[in-house]
């Protein structure tokens, strides 16, 4: 990608920085020698005419000498901008002066190579610099919203993909980090010590069967499911799959997903205290709303239950995806691997939700048998945008069907009025990070693509939330 990138902004160069000497077809001409061919080209252009025109003999060497003449002013804007972004990548800091010098000079590039777009606007050879370069600018951009105390948290989605790419590619401090602290691969720091609920789950070790992956919990995962696609962005995922063969597992690292792996531990911890209180007659219940064909979050949680509940004591899994679960045969072997047969009941929904029309989750939730008065212990929503109408419509009749909420969110807005309306109607929300975002959060920082809200019913704030604590007694 940043071979690409280094070879779009010396076809930017070519074509911002071009004068009348140089007609559109011999910018088109020149664009076609960088596309085809990329780090001998810069060197040939660097190296100057003579070379160059025997590569391209139907431009003229008055064209190839302003092109290389100009070269300095795009490649300074780009070594500017990497000497913003890469620092920043790895330490959250950068020189405000580096940071306006970077914007200057990126932006300059960027109004030159627009100001001569109309004489070439056809070629593919020029959408793609201006896009890139742009692109450039936004990076820059993002970064300075970021460190600007009025909005510290708006990220554009274009750096937090990067950052997630520089994540998963630090795995050498994945091996060694130890099981008290969480490891940021980020900030390439692990000051912040991990939630007390991970004591209750010490990391399962030893090699994972062939061809699978195995989490920290020992929920095992065949690899053909976990580590292709946008899945493996997720850095603890990808860590993974990295180091599938190692043996080694710690408790996961802080990247978007570990507060959903706090929710989760915390509701099945509380569901064990409870149930060990009462002689097993209580148990635990769990819902996955927008699940993969593997329902990850629901064997994680069903895993963990397992590990901490008193023998027998009844455990409950819905998950609901209208494509995923129109064949089962994926779950149903993720519950062979990773559970008894039988542990626990699974009913499995393929409706759609927060949707017009659609059915409410609050049906959804109740429709299982011996359902209808039940109050799931978590409630986990990953819809891809609908979880701001299930918010929107659903909210009172949720309090009295759920202890908690796990939102996963998709747009600014939408996060920003779904935090609203849960704390105006009472609901305790102690985190919340919006998508695409790096925010502080818990004494450190989460890089973010999804935005992650954690949500207490009103009624289980006081009584319910630290019950568990008990059992690190």
């Amino acid at each position: 990608g940043s071979l690409h990138g280094l070879v779009a902004v010396v076809v930017g160069a070519l074509l911002s920085l071009a004068r009348a000497e140089c007609f559109p077809d011999e910018l088109i001409e020149s664009a076609k020698v960088w596309a085809a061919d990329s780090v001998e080209s810069m060197w040939l252009l660097i190296a100057g005419g003579k070379i160059w025109t025997n590569l391209v003999p139907r431009v003229r060497p008055g064209c190839l000498k302003i092109c290389s003449d100009h070269f300095d002013f795009a490649y300074d804007a780009l070594v500017y901008q990497d000497a913003v972004v890469s620092p920043f990548m790895k330490r959250l800091k950068v020189k405000r002066s580096l940071l306006a010098t970077a914007i200057g000079w990126m932006s300059n590039a960027t109004t030159a190579l627009e100001r001569h777009w109309q004489p070439v606007n056809r070629s593919r050879y020029v959408r793609g610099p201006l896009h890139f370069m742009t692109e450039r600018l936004l990076v820059l951009m993002a970064i300075r919203n970021l460190i600007t105390p009025s909005d510290p948290t708006v990220v554009d989605h274009i750096i937090v993909h990067q950052l997630m790419e520089a994540l998963r590619r630090r795995q050498d401090l994945f091996l060694a980090r130890g099981s008290e602290r969480v490891s940021n691969l980020f900030t390439m720091e692990d000051s912040v010590p991990h939630d007390d609920v991970f004591r209750l789950f010490p990391p399962v070790q030893g090699p994972a069967r062939q061809d699978h992956i195995m989490d920290f919990l020992g929920v095992t995962s065949h690899e053909g499911y976990a580590c292709v696609g946008t899945i493996t962005l997720m850095p603890g995922r990808a860590l993974e799959c990295l180091t599938r063969d190692v043996g080694v597992r710690q408790p996961p690292i802080m990247d978007e997903e570990y507060y959903e792996w706090t929710d989760v531990l915390r509701s099945v911890a509380a569901a064990a205290e409870r149930s060990h209180r009462y002689g097993g007659s209580t148990g635990f219940s769990f819902v996955e709303v927008g699940s993969l064909s593997e329902a990850v979050w629901a064997i994680r949680a069903a895993v963990a239950f397992h590990r901490l509940a008193p023998p027998g004591a009844p455990c409950r899994l819905l998950v609901v995806d209208p494509v995923n679960f129109r064949n089962t045969s994926v779950l149903r072997a993720q519950l062979a691997k990773n559970l008894p047969r039988g542990r626990c009941r699974v009913d499995v929904a393929t409706d759609w939700v927060g949707q017009s029309p659609s059915t409410p989750l609050v049906q959804i939730l109740r429709r299982p048998p011996d359902a209808a008065a039940l109050v799931w212990d978590l409630v986990d929503v990953d819809a891809q945008g609908a979880e701001r109408e299930v918010v929107r419509h659903e909210l009172p009749e949720l309090a009295r069907s759920v202890r908690t909420l796990h939102l996963s969110t998709h747009g600014r807005a939408g996060h920003i009025e779904i935090v609203q309306q849960l704390r105006r109607a009472g609901w305790g929300v102690p985190v919340e990070y919006p998508p695409s975002s790096v925010k502080r959060v818990g004494g450190d920082y989460v890089v973010s693509l999804d935005g992650h809200i954690t949500a207490y019913a009103p009624w289980t704030r006081a009584t319910d939330g630290e019950l568990w604590r008990s059992m690190l007694i």
